[in-house]
């Protein structure tokens, strides 16, 4: 895991440095962890309600009780339309509230998830299948 890591960060001419912003902040240790990027005007977004989304990161915390998926707009309003499309996702789906969800940037949404609880991972399953398969690691 730890070379796989290594490998993903961004480097000149490096073919994962064009996520460098979906990387940021994925721990080393994590035991997984997955990005997707989409192309300007891809209707993927738009599933979502964010036409500007850019992208996401899904990883496993170190301490394998916590999932955290980061989603980067460019919308200015990427923060509310993410709070809103996971709040009433994990409402509707019956998996209570998020542990955390921060707006850590003007373009980054952090959601953190307890893995630990049962069916915990599911909401990240959902996540592939809505917005299409990420680069897994």
């Amino acid at each position: 895991m730890a070379k796989s890591y290594e490998r993903a960060q961004p480097a000149a001419g490096d073919s994962l440095s064009h996520f460098q912003d979906e990387l940021k902040g994925v721990p080393r240790g994590a035991p997984f962890w997955a990005v997707r990027r989409f192309r300007t005007g891809s209707p993927d977004g738009k599933i979502v309600g964010d036409e500007q989304l850019r992208g996401y990161s899904v990883f496993l915390k170190p301490d394998v009780k916590r999932v955290v998926i980061r989603a980067v707009s460019d919308n200015p309003k990427g923060f509310e339309l993410c709070s809103k499309v996971w709040g009433t996702y994990l409402k509707n789906e019956g998996f209570g509230k998020p542990l955390e969800m921060v707006k850590e940037d003007a373009r980054t949404t952090r959601v953190v998830l307890d893995a630990t609880a049962p069916n915990g991972e599911v909401p990240v399953f959902i996540l592939f299948a809505v917005l299409g398969h990420p680069i897994v690691v």
